[in-house]
């Protein structure tokens, strides 16, 4: 069993807090650490077994850092240079500069470095894209990721980076972890659009927003066989649509894509300290290529890729 720490306790390192409380439970995590500089937040804490202003070094296997993104260049160094496992929260950084540094530091010191793109882990994404892998979609022609939240947008973030991030990673995914040719966004940082061009005129459009009137969590997988929708809140069934009409496609016994990214963590975790090979997903080169993208969409609204 494991020392897990959760570095940030806003409202995604809650999360992270209490799937780790479910794992204790399941014997995986020995011990959970929530650290805060907010004496009132960690007031709030009912799942941790220590709390801390800041983290002590060498006490935990595992380090979530669940900051502000501003904050995770200065923290991840730091929480590496203590040599922890880190699993930092999306984005890896704020600039491509920072991320690569940041990769740098954990190859440096042989820690294992993971970034939070959970949707990786989501049962219906999985499923579906063996779907399309085993051809039963046909030749992938289009990919489309649609998420408005009703929610107030949040103080000095941008949807594209906050939201948007997650569909970017999943078109690349998608598509053998390939580089889009070019991109094309619009839109502000509460509501964005943005279009990827891979090749063979694959497009992927990512529409994203804050503040809108009605909750929509879609994504759509268009081959020229069939078609997959999925309702990113529903980790249990997805649609699929062919000649044959429209059917529903159950999954079973699904693991929630958050729980399943940190078990997936722990066991890579549990791999490298027996000397043993270990691998992460998403590796460093797709973590490096989100920043990439999210940094020159936010800050320049066309360009061929790369340049």
């Amino acid at each position: 069993m494991m020392n897990v720490g959760v570095v940030g306790c806003g409202r995604w390192g809650r999360k992270h807090l209490q799937v780790l409380q479910s794992l204790k439970g399941d014997g995986l995590v020995e011990q959970i650490i929530a650290v805060d500089s907010n004496p009132e937040v960690l007031a709030q804490i009912k799942q941790a077994d220590f709390k801390y202003s800041s983290l002590p070094e060498n006490s935990c296997d595992l380090v979530i850092l669940a900051t502000p993104s501003t904050d995770h260049f200065n923290h991840s160094l730091r929480l590496l240079e203590q040599e922890n496992h880190l699993l930092v929260e999306k984005p890896l950084a704020c600039s491509e500069e920072e991320a690569a540094q940041v990769l740098a530091c954990a190859q440096k010191h042989g820690r294992i470095l993971s970034v939070g793109l959970l949707l990786r882990f989501h049962p219906a994404i999985i499923h579906a894209h063996a779907q399309l892998k085993r051809g039963n979609l046909g030749q992938l022609l289009e990919f489309n990721f649609i998420r408005r939240k009703t929610d107030n947008a949040r103080v000095g973030a941008d949807v594209m980076e906050e939201i948007g991030v997650h569909g970017i990673d999943l078109a690349c995914h998608l598509l053998g972890e390939c580089d889009p040719r070019t991109i094309i966004s619009s839109g502000d940082s509460i509501g964005a659009r943005m279009t990827l061009e891979f090749a063979h005129g694959i497009e992927a459009h990512i529409d994203v927003s804050w503040e809108t009137e009605e909750e929509i969590n879609r994504i759509e997988i268009i081959g020229d066989k069939a078609t997959v929708i999925i309702d990113s809140n529903n980790h249990s069934s997805y649609k699929m649509i062919d000649s044959s009409g429209e059917s529903l496609i159950i999954i079973e016994q699904p693991i929630a894509p958050l729980e399943a990214e940190v078990r997936h963590l722990l066991s890579a975790v549990a791999a490298h300290e027996k000397g043993e090979i270990w691998r992460i997903n998403p590796d460093h080169g797709a973590a490096l290529r989100c920043v990439k993208i999210t940094q020159k969409a936010i800050y320049r609204p066309a360009l061929t890729w790369p340049d």
